[in-house]
């Protein structure tokens, strides 16, 4: 140990200004992507902002900045929140409750809880259009269920049981990597 860590303390103090720069080069990125997704919102949901009054609020709970290419943008309706997350060719909408603001559902899970009778399905978003689309048909059932003062309990609670089951889920998979990584 005594051999390693000399020169393992040099290469850190080298490498820790060159990490430093990255770093510094990451937030004008993040900041011209997240750009990039409220307009590209703005132009294919419209209606989130005339008709519904939207607007677009801090973005609680999100790394800074993101990861790789991603972007994340809030708008918040009334009391409903709807997050867009975009990145790697992948793109992802969850929507809650500004009351649990913590508690966000992907948007395809919570339509499937409220478009049909207990059944729960997620449906696939490929690009804004989609969602614009999902939205627009939907809007007036997310404002009912999550935009009011207060959220339907029944609703909330389904969400918890899947959110948990979700994380069960992962801590088996993880569990299951590690176990052949070993």
């Amino acid at each position: 140990m005594n051999v390693i860590r000399p020169p393992l303390l040099i290469l850190g103090f080298v490498l820790k200004p060159v990490g430093l720069l990255f770093g510094l080069l990451d937030r004008p990125i993040a900041r011209r992507n997240e750009r990039q997704l409220r307009l590209d919102i703005a132009e294919a949901m419209p209606f989130l902002f005339a008709e519904f009054g939207g607007r677009i609020v801090p973005n609680e709970g999100v790394p800074s900045p993101p990861s790789f290419d991603y972007a994340f943008v809030t708008v918040a309706i009334d009391n409903l929140v709807i997050r867009f997350c975009r990145g790697r060719g992948e793109l992802d909408l969850r929507v809650g409750s500004k009351t649990r603001f913590r508690d966000l559902h992907e948007l395809g899970l919570v339509l499937g809880f409220l478009d049909t009778q207990g059944h729960h399905e997620r449906w696939g978003i490929m690009n804004l259009r989609d969602a614009a689309q999902l939205l627009k048909q939907h809007m007036d059932l997310l404002m009912r269920a999550l935009g009011g003062n207060s959220v339907d309990e029944d609703l909330a609670q389904r969400l918890g049981e899947v959110a948990a089951s979700d994380r069960i889920a992962i801590r088996q998979a993880e569990w299951e990597i590690n176990k052949r990584l070993r």
